[in-house]
């Protein structure tokens, strides 16, 4: 009897009309924002440019002399040999005076007449693209050379920049310069040759009276160079208005290529190969 009456007494739902799909009094809305919000993070990428590393900022080998090391008794009267860790390069060697030989797994590509540098471990054969410093040769007039693999077209883009000499050199302005569209290059036979790269040919960035004083201030900030040098050089631009007026250089910092092609199995690849000038 009690449990009888307890169902019938609390009449909640028998006196309730039921839910009318469209009617709005019949809707709840929450309105506390931590149960309206979107579960999913938006995503923000943060990805850093791939910065060159010094010799001394890598990892040093660990001196054996200060590291404490636990001795076991032994009936050996021969003394242990001390071994020194090997240290590992943090710079590879510089390419051998033959050219610069890339081997892609799709494509193997030489420039002759080059060397150059590498400031981090690359494997080609299973990269899509590679970057050197260059130490000895010249890229303008060069070619980019096909050993191995189909190849439909190369592609060439550089970055250039701005610099101001004075009686103490020339101080360059990594921060103002500026990247080309990609460009097709000409060749036939498995041969491309690389153009453009004249300093008279090369497009200049653009700058403002202004912009040219403040890079001034931070590359002479960045060479640690003394407020009365860094005077000099504001003073022998302060009438500039163009890339081609006196005492402003256009320089080449780096140039890119892009090679498409197909694989054996009809596959289209594309790879990139970028070479940055010393400054």
């Amino acid at each position: 009897m009690l449990l009888l009456a307890s169902c019938t007494g609390n009449g909640g739902n028998g006196n309730r009309a039921p839910i009318v799909l469209g009617d709005t009094s019949t809707i709840v809305t929450e309105e506390d924002s931590r149960y309206t919000k979107d579960m999913v993070a938006d995503l923000h990428p943060n990805i850093p440019t791939k910065t060159h590393k010094d010799e001394d900022e890598q990892a040093a080998p660990v001196d054996t002399a200060t590291t404490p090391t636990t001795t076991t008794n032994t009936t050996s009267t021969t003394p242990p040999v001390a071994t020194a860790p090997a240290k590992i390069p943090a710079i590879a060697p510089p390419s051998t005076t033959n050219g610069l030989t890339i081997p892609f797994k799709e494509v193997s590509l030489t420039i002759p007449g080059i060397a150059v540098k590498s400031y981090r471990p690359q494997d080609a054969a299973r990269a899509n693209g590679v970057s050197y410093q260059l130490v000895s040769g010249v890229l303008n007039n060069n070619r980019i050379i096909v050993n191995s693999g189909t190849v439909l077209k190369v592609s060439q883009r550089y970055q250039s920049q701005l610099a101001v000499t004075g009686e103490d050199g020339t101080l360059i302005l990594d921060n103002l310069n500026t990247t080309t569209d990609w460009e097709p290059l000409a060749g036939g036979k498995n041969t491309y040759t690389i153009k453009g790269l004249e300093g008279t040919k090369l497009q200049a960035p653009s700058f403002t009276n202004s912009t040219l004083r403040a890079a001034i201030t931070r590359a002479a900030r960045r060479h640690r160079i003394s407020r009365k040098r860094e005077e000099e050089y504001q003073a022998s631009v302060r009438n500039v208005r163009r890339a081609n007026q006196k005492n402003l250089t256009v320089s080449l910092r780096s140039v890119m290529w892009k090679i498409d092609g197909k694989d054996a199995a009809g596959r289209t690849f594309s790879k990139q190969v970028r070479v940055d000038l010393p400054q």
